[in-house]
């Protein structure tokens, strides 16, 4: 791959090739290694590491429910947002895919789960690896690996089921430290062209083809020309792009860019107080797989379907102490003191404790699995310390599907960027349907543990809805033009050339993490690229 860095570009620059990819994330890339006999250019907005000021192009305002700040969720870059990624990799469930009566058939997917789910598998062969792993993502709970009785408490009967995510120890952000990127830039059909901005698409005269894209950076505008054009820029930037152009064209014109906006509400339910103390070796109760496998509750699908509700999970993780987060505070502080070369009469050896730390990391560190990694590199091949931590509460942290709600839009604002592309109004908006699907969730655990001698239930102090920054559904896959922007194959509906690929185009969220499914779609969208003729 070759990288061209904006100031060797001359102003005015028309680039040429089969196929442009607007972004640079793992949608992307996916896409772009799969296209090895086409001639690429990938351009992205940001640069091949992080720069702040580029972030600024993010900014969005907000509208209805509360939601999160740009920052926190997208970034510019190589990678895009999947060097955010938690890198959790889950399967939506048969039933996301299919017609639900209570969420009305027209919500469900028009490709079959029997499709999707070989996408699955391509996708954990071509990136992981994964072999006997596969069965985890069938909801088969492996009996033999754990040893847990709270998960078995709530799982012996048909109220409750598990549902198991997978963390690779493999990694992929999708960046330079990635070895799927890495491979990418040895490919010699690909360009990547850096710190550039889409702005406008460009339709040839007389035709419902695009013939160009206008790019643009601080004091340059370039031309790329190409036969086929993806959008790859996530749920907001793909509707954002596609709304800034809709008065230059009618071919964009459609009332379904930006609408049906969904993401993941989350929801504290409250904790249990366990009724004697465990650790959280037994808790996890892990023993094999290199702890690469977490297990949440979810509701049974005969639970789902007799209460009319949506799909959601629930993570049962252990509380900190007052204690453990003191501790941590002065590990930090420690920490700081160390970067800082100063302050090292403040240094105590309590401070450097393995066992606590190792504890601690797992609570701290942007990936939840830091824990299991560090237990399995420490304990499996050192055996230096085995971590024994002693808990006795459990907060109870619900994701749950949205229902996908036309009321639930993206839409341009009045205020323009430094490019004068009009920038975001959020306006995240819930369903009745939400809302009773994550009440009843939380009566159901409450019945569940009434008379147990486990545990007691305790309310939550903070009973908010949060978002996840799991962005989907505004230019959602359709059959026809009414019902969503982009075909079964996720090409625009009135435009023979412009593609879009990314979590834009899920009908239904599904209570899952998106990566997966992202991945997957990505590759379907490639290989139906691959068949198309020059």
């Amino acid at each position: 791959m070759t990288i061209i860095k904006s100031k060797s570009i001359e102003n005015n620059t028309i680039f040429k090739t089969d196929i442009c990819i607007i972004g640079s994330g793992m949608s992307a890339q996916i896409i772009a290694s799969s296209l090895k006999n086409k001639k690429l250019i990938l351009v992205e907005s940001g640069k091949i590491s992080y720069d702040k000021s580029i972030q600024n192009l993010n900014h969005f305002e907000t509208k209805g429910l509360k939601f999160r700040e740009n920052h926190k969720n997208r970034i510019r870059q190589l990678g895009g947002s999947a060097n955010l990624w938690a890198n959790q990799l889950m399967y939506l469930d048969k039933e996301d895919i299919e017609k639900r009566d209570w969420v009305i058939n027209e919500f469900a997917w028009p490709i079959s789960y029997k499709e999707l789910n070989s996408y699955y598998e391509k996708i954990l062969n071509l990136l992981f690896e994964i072999n006997i792993k596969k069965k985890f993502f069938l909801n088969e709970f492996p009996e033999k690996y754990f040893d847990s009785k709270i998960y078995n408490y709530f799982c012996n009967d048909d109220v409750f089921s598990y549902s198991n995510h997978f963390w690779p120890s493999n990694v992929e952000n999708f960046n330079l430290k990635s070895n799927f990127t890495r491979n990418l830039l040895k490919l010699k059909n690909v360009r990547f062209i850096e710190n550039f901005t889409c702005t406008n698409l460009n339709i040839i005269d007389g035709t419902n083809k695009i013939g160009s894209v206008d790019i643009q950076t601080d004091s340059k505008n370039c031309k790329i020309e190409s036969k086929i054009f993806i959008l790859a820029c996530g749920a907001l930037e793909n509707a954002r792009i596609i709304l800034n152009n809709e008065k230059k064209s009618k071919l964009f014109n459609n009332l379904n860019t930006g609408r049906y906006f969904m993401d993941h509400p989350r929801k504290n339910l409250g904790f249990l107080k366990l009724k004697k103390k465990i650790d959280i070796n037994s808790f996890y109760g892990i023993k094999n797989l290199n702890n690469e496998i977490k297990t949440s509750i979810k509701l049974s699908a005969k639970s789902i379907k007799e209460n009319k509700l949506l799909n959601s999970h629930c993570y049962i993780d252990p509380k900190l102490s007052s204690e453990d987060l003191i501790f941590f505070e002065n590990v930090m502080d420690c920490i700081k003191n160390l970067v800082k070369f100063k302050n090292f009469n403040k240094l105590n050896s309590k401070m450097f404790n393995l066992n606590k730390i190792s504890q601690l990391i797992y609570f701290f560190l942007p990936k939840q699995v830091s824990y299991s990694f560090l237990n399995a590199f420490i304990l499996n091949y050192f055996k230096i310390i085995k971590p024994n931590f002693i808990f006795d509460e459990l907060d109870l942290n619900l994701q749950s599907e949205q229902f996908p709600n036309y009321a639930s839009k993206v839409y341009l604002s009045n205020n323009v960027d430094e490019y004068k592309q009009n920038t975001l109004i959020v306006d995240w908006q819930l369903h009745e349907l939400d809302f009773r699907s994550i009440n009843m969730f939380q009566s159901l655990i409450k019945a569940k543990i009434k008379n147990s001698n486990l545990f007691s239930y305790h309310e939550p102090k903070n009973h908010e809805v949060t978002d996840a920054s799991h962005h989907s559904g505004t230019t959602r896959i359709s059959k026809n033009k009414k019902d969503g922007v982009v075909d079964l194959n996720c090409k625009f509906h009135d435009i023979d050339n412009l593609f879009i690929s990314g979590s834009s185009t899920f009908r239904v969220s599904g209570s899952a993490n998106p990566g997966l499914t992202n991945l997957a779609m990505s590759l379907r969208l490639a290989e139906h690229i691959n068949k198309l003729d020059d």
